[in-house]
């Protein structure tokens, strides 16, 4: 569950999410849902690597979306 106060206060650029595991994860849309209560719409970017080329890329898609911002 999302702490959407904390979120607020926090006001992020960027949210980095992941859509591997459902356990050790907040669900992708309840994520897309807490942030569309933000004043200013962050970025989410949403990771899923499969294997270390994904991940190599994941990284650099993470620092594309900061660079966005």
């Amino acid at each position: 569950m999302i702490d959407e106060e904390l979120l607020h206060e926090a006001a992020p650029d960027v949210i980095l999410t992941q859509g591997l595991c459902n356990v050790c994860a907040i669900d992708y849309n309840e994520v897309v849902n807490a942030s569309a209560t933000l004043a200013n719409k962050p970025k989410i970017v949403s990771l899923t690597p499969n294997c270390l080329t994904d991940v190599l890329s994941d990284v650099a898609r993470v620092g594309e979306a900061e660079r966005a911002v």
